[in-house]
């Protein structure tokens, strides 16, 4: 038995609720009390009541939802999957957002492409569909879902699921089409959808490339500067892989989302994607294989910069395993040399470049 779509939503409005009302006890909450009465107590469901009631007494400010981050599974269509937990999320509605999400959804398993070359290490990402979530996910611009976003006490050394809802990907990604110039990517509709998925992908494969403790520490990331430079190192394999391909299509999906997209996350001193997409911005510059046209569009020459992004991928790989043995520093040494001022965990860099400033400005409009 499957949970209800009208408990569903009951679920997701007692979520907002508790959120404006924060000092609630865990066992109090109007979550709790609407998960006790689900008409399909599914282990999904048992183990965010099992978060709730772990510190009964404690205020939902403090809960930590260790039940779901470390043994929450996904499960495949039709099954409609639950997860209730205190976490933070990418693209909320707020500026440092910390707060309980409910989210349903559908999944499928995320599959590489056949003609992708073979990969390193486990891979078992879902691609998933919403059909009901709180405000964090419904109102802000977060598209996926990982134990890394789950507040914890203690975070676990496997990953117990990853979701990547691809539709609100596609929607960003078609925010910023206009922005490029004419056949950059697909104006058709599906055929974007599925470069932006094969984008997606290569990018995960990247992650799967390095050593076990490379791939250890991109699942979970407990070093900003070191995350950073983890995301740089899928990018930039991503990127060898697909150029050597012979698919520039799919690099120019990957770059376009990743330099005119999420450099401009919101707070982009605080997130690692965000960081990590303007260091790959502005070396693109810099190898002149993204520049401005005199009509202010964004032209892609990715296969000029082959050679440098070969060559830039060797020294992040090889900064990534000294992170791994040294810890953050050899990190915070190459972003400070690339022109980054870190101030505390946040990095700080103005392009001065007039591609970086109409970027800055084109995404205030967006």
């Amino acid at each position: 038995m499957q949970p209800d779509i009208r408990w569903i939503r009951e679920l997701v409005f007692a979520v907002d609720n508790d959120n404006l009302h924060p000092t609630t006890l865990c066992a109090e909450s109007a979550t709790s009390a609407v998960l006790r009465r689900a008409p399909a107590p599914t282990p999904q469901i048992r183990l965010a009541l099992e978060d709730l009631h772990s510190t009964p007494r404690n205020p939902l400010t403090r809960l930590r939802s260790n039940a779901v981050a470390n043994q929450f599974t996904t499960g495949e269509d039709p099954t409609v999957n639950v997860l209730v937990a205190r976490m933070t999320v990418p693209g909320g509605p707020w500026p440092g957002h910390y707060g309980l999400e409910a989210i349903a959804f559908r999944s499928r398993a995320a599959v590489m492409p056949t003609w992708f070359p073979p990969h390193r290490g486990k891979f078992g990402l879902h691609f998933g569909e919403i059909t009901a979530a709180s405000r964090g996910y419904r109102d802000g611009s977060g598209s996926v879902l990982f134990p890394e976003q789950v507040s914890v006490s203690k975070r676990g050394r496997r990953q117990s699921f990853g979701v990547v809802f691809m539709d609100r990907l596609h929607s960003l990604l078609t925010r910023i089409v206009p922005l490029l110039e004419p056949g950059t990517v697909p104006q058709r509709n599906e055929d974007l959808r599925r470069l932006r998925q094969e984008a997606f992908l290569a990018h995960e494969r990247g992650h799967l490339q390095g050593s076990d403790l490379e791939s250890a520490t991109v699942l979970a990331p407990t070093r900003r500067l070191a995350a950073v430079v983890s995301e740089l190192h899928a990018d930039l394999d991503a990127l060898v892989m697909l150029l050597s391909s012979d698919a520039p299509t799919v690099a120019n999906v990957l770059v376009a989302d990743r330099v005119i997209r999420e450099a401009w996350l919101k707070r982009p001193y605080a997130q690692v994607d965000a960081v990590a997409a303007r260091q790959l911005l502005g070396l693109l510059i810099r190898w002149r294989a993204i520049t401005l046209t005199d009509t202010d569009q964004v032209r892609l020459n990715l296969t000029r910069a082959r050679s440098r992004l070969t060559e830039e991928l060797e020294r992040v790989r090889e900064l990534e395993r000294r992170c791994l043995r040294e810890g953050s520093e050899a990190a915070l040494n190459y972003l400070r040399e690339s022109g980054w001022q870190i101030i505390g965990k946040n990095c700080h860099r103005e392009s001065t470049s007039r591609l970086g400033r109409y970027l800055a400005w084109s995404s205030v409009r967006r």
